[in-house]
């Protein structure tokens, strides 16, 4: 990953996984006051209040806090299934399901025997039903995150309030929205270098309010993906390397430039073409084909305080060219002693490029 900016700056984040189907650590809302607390006696729960003074009773096997004036109880016996009750300790929402979690904003989710989860309110009804689903966590901003069963692994995404996809599932987990941000992680693993990229360019577009330029690289798409900006036939690098007007294409930088969801950052995907390119780039015989990139940033420079490139594993024509470019190089690293030793052989291919 390289940078090409005005200014100097680097500040990482850690990212957190969560688990799925609760609220209670895992993706919770705030509890800003406690009203009743469940306590058991043998096989009776008791719900007291703050003078230790047990306001009722009932044979419950797991209880949870009030949230929003309900609490979610389950019953004993053989079926063992989850309803809600009110602090009467009557039944609001009668106990039919074998999973369920809190209320929050004014949603929960439960699951029938053989069923998908289905997102109810206060009363009982039914509002959507997540036909495919294999976990979910509660409601925090308006979204609440889920995951999917494919055959590679479970992936995660976030509906809204409505049941809509708002984020698709291409997530390996995911946590809950708090203060508009939510934890996730990315399909694919390794050592770090787009999650590092991604997390530079939030940074310093959101958070700093600096114009961002991202510019995908890597023949995977990952950081495009990432941005829900990939689309393997569409234009993008290859392009820029291509068939811009610097080398007598068709294309100015603006051309391949997308907007993102976040105001301040804008990328240049990746498509399925990348590795097309860095071929025919090898094979030309004319001109110089590492200064593509660079010339195509001059043209918009001015625009953005900072570009941030994900590059691939590979020292390939387009990495080469990114490089060429780059004031700033990041290589996130493992701790070893083959690590180390790649480093000093990027170090020297960064020499000979120099």
């Amino acid at each position: 990953m390289v940078v090409l900016g005005k200014k100097s700056f680097l500040s990482l984040f850690l990212l957190i996984v969560f688990g799925a189907f609760s609220c209670g650590d895992k993706g919770k809302s705030r509890i800003d006051s406690v009203s009743l607390v469940p306590v058991w006696a043998e096989d009776t729960c008791r719900y007291i209040n703050d003078n230790d003074e047990s306001v009722f009773w009932g044979k419950y096997s797991e209880s949870s806090l009030f949230r929003e004036n309900l609490a979610l109880v389950q019953t004993q016996g053989r079926e063992q299934e989850y309803g809600y009750i009110d602090e009467d300790g009557e039944f609001v929402i009668a106990p039919l399901y074998k999973r369920a979690t809190v209320f929050s904003e004014g949603l929960a989710w439960v699951v029938k025997q053989g069923e998908a989860p289905c997102a109810i309110n206060k009363k009982g009804e039914l509002k959507f039903t997540l036909r495919e689903a294999e976990n979910v966590l509660c409601f925090s901003e308006g979204m609440a995150a889920y995951s999917i069963k494919e055959p590679k692994g479970s992936f995660w995404g976030f509906v809204n309030r409505n049941g809509e996809t708002i984020i698709d599932t291409h997530f390996k987990n995911a946590g809950s929205f708090s203060f508009g941000k939510a934890a996730v992680m990315n399909e694919k693993g390794g050592i770090g270098k787009t999650m590092t990229a991604s997390s530079i360019a939030w940074i310093l577009g959101e958070e700093e309010e600096k114009k961002v330029l991202i510019v995908d690289a890597d023949q995977q798409g990952n950081i495009s993906m990432l941005y829900e900006r990939y689309e393997p036939e569409g234009r993008g690098m290859s392009e820029l390397l291509e068939d811009h007007r610097a080398v007598g294409g068709q294309y100015s930088t603006n051309d391949l430039i997308q907007t993102t969801l976040y105001k301040y950052i804008d990328i240049i995907p990746a498509n399925g073409y990348l590795m097309r390119t860095n071929m025919k780039l090898l094979l030309l015989e004319q001109g110089d084909q590492v200064l593509r990139f660079k010339a195509a940033m001059e043209e918009v420079k001015d625009a953005y305080d900072y570009c941030i490139v994900d590059c691939g594993l590979l020292m390939d024509m387009a990495v080469t060219n990114v490089l060429a470019a780059a004031d700033l190089v990041i290589a996130p690293v493992k701790i070893g002693g083959f690590e180390i030793e790649a480093v000093d052989n990027l170090a020297e291919q960064l020499d000979g490029i120099g």
